[in-house]
């Protein structure tokens, strides 16, 4: 806090840390394509600022 109106928050973070994904997809004409499973995101890693007033 810079003073009583102004705030600062800094902030940092890893999505998906470990970088997991299944190891078994499946492949070819005969693929079920619902089978997927794992992370939404690949590995990022993210830092910020926030102002408030």
């Amino acid at each position: 806090m810079i003073n009583k109106e102004v705030n600062i928050e800094f902030f940092a973070g890893i999505k998906n840390i470990l970088n997991s994904y299944q190891s078994d997809f499946d492949y070819g004409i005969g693929r079920d394509a619902g089978y997927v499973y794992g992370p939404m995101a690949p590995q990022t890693i993210y830092a910020g600022i926030k102002f408030k007033m």
